[in-house]
C-alpha cells in the first residue's frame, strides 16, 4: 500500500513539474516573441532540442532495456513447501538469458575469455 501511495506521489510530483515547466516556456516564449518574432520561435527550437537531449533520449534508452535479463521471481513460499521443478527451470531460464545477453554487451567484449 505503501508503495503504490509513494508511485502515484511521485506521478503527480511529475505532472505538477511538467505543468510548472509548461507555464516557464510559454512565458519566456512571450518575452522573447514580443522583442521578435524569430527570437521567441528561436527559444522554442532550443528547448525542444535541450528537452530531446536532457529528459527524453535517456528516458528512451532506460525504457529499451529487455525485460529479458530479469529473472522471474518465485513465489512466496511457507516453510513446509518445496521449489518446484517447473519454478526451478523458469529461474535457470531466466539466468540463461541475463548471461546471453551479458555475451552480447559490447562493453564487457574485453572481458571475455
Amino acid at each position: 500500500m505503501f508503495f503504490k501511495a509513494l508511485r502515484y506521489a511521485g506521478l503527480v510530483f511529475i505532472v505538477v513539474a511538467a505543468w510548472f515547466l509548461g507555464r516557464e516556456v510559454f512565458d519566456i516564449y512571450q518575452v522573447c516573441a514580443a522583442v521578435n518574432v524569430w527570437l521567441g520561435i528561436g527559444f522554442l527550437v532550443v528547448f525542444a532540442f535541450l528537452f530531446y537531449v536532457a529528459i527524453v533520449r535517456p528516458a528512451r534508452r532506460y525504457l529499451r532495456v529487455p525485460l529479458a535479463v530479469r529473472p522471474p521471481d518465485l513465489p512466496g513460499l511457507k516453510d513446509d513447501e518445496a521449489l518446484k521443478a517447473k519454478h526451478v527451470r523458469a529461474r535457470m531460464r531466466g539466468i540463461e538469458r541475463y548471461l546471453q545477453n551479458l555475451l552480447r554487451n559490447p562493453n564487457l567484449a574485453e572481458s571475455k575469455t
